[in-house]
């Protein structure tokens, strides 16, 4: 019964094995020839396969980059500005990307320009997207590993001057952290951050109340970045980049970053 039973978990455990090398197979193979219908001008064909993958639960910058191009080659401006969106959500520093973006979103009949950001405001994005949030992340926990070693260097030794070289590296050291600590909270919170979307709607009105009596304010159109500040049963307040607050109704808001 044991040998049997042995036998058993072994030939589950080559199933359970086979089907993960099938689907690590398909999955590369339905990339490949994703890769290769675009390169062929397939476009349509291409955001179909990219869509299949996205659909089992892969994601990857270079995917949601691959099928953003695919959409832009279409000229359907929401999915386009959609992806290029969530590749930049997964890899801040993806250059090709935020060059790309700019060419869907030239596509886009609004041109909505955003609120002036003070220095300050700046400054504080420029330092924030030097890095990503897994990267704040490892160099907090270096740190924090930098300040304990110089800590006990301090208790440890025994001569004057090296004491105060080192007490002075573990209180520098504990103020890195505590910056990089505080930007890897940031990121985090703007990584996850669930209001932003996208309208991939041709076009939607938006009232002053969630009420088709209200006045109506103005009109979007596919692809407008907005943040969603509020939802009342089919109804959905969102905010532009310029400030303008207002209520639209089953409109098609492709959430950026998932809730965690």
């Amino acid at each position: 019964m044991r040998k049997q039973l042995i036998f058993t978990s072994l030939l589950f455990c080559l199933f359970i094995g086979g089907l993960g090398n099938i689907y690590a197979q398909t999955t590369q193979e339905l990339f490949e020839k994703a890769n290769q219908d675009y390169n062929n001008g397939l476009f349509q064909q291409a955001v179909e396969s990219y869509e299949k993958i996205i659909s089992s639960g892969e994601h990857s910058d270079i995917l949601y980059y691959n099928i953003a191009n695919s959409y832009y080659q279409l000229k359907r401006v929401g999915p386009a500005v959609y992806y290029y969106e969530k590749a930049l959500w997964l890899n801040p520093n993806f250059n090709d990307a935020k060059y790309n973006l700019s060419f869907a979103e030239n596509m886009k009949i609004d041109a909505i320009e955003a609120l002036p950001q003070t220095q300050l405001q700046q400054l504080f994005d420029s330092v924030l997207n030097l890095f990503s949030l897994d990267t704040w992340a490892i160099l907090t926990l270096l740190g924090l590993w930098g300040a304990l070693l110089f800590w006990g260097l301090f208790r440890w030794v025994a001569f004057s001057s090296s004491k105060r070289v080192y007490f002075g590296l573990s209180i520098a050291t504990l103020l890195g952290t505590l910056f990089c600590a505080y930007f890897s909270w940031q990121a985090d919170q703007r990584r996850f951050d669930p209001r932003y979307a996208i309208l991939w709607d041709a076009k939607t009105q938006v009232q002053s109340e969630p009420n088709l009596r209200s006045e109506f304010l103005f009109e979007i159109h596919e692809g407008t970045k907005v943040q969603v500040l509020d939802a009342l049963e089919n109804w959905q307040q969102i905010q532009l980049a310029n400030g303008s607050i207002g209520w639209v109704k089953n409109a098609q808001l492709m959430q950026i970053n998932p809730t965690p």
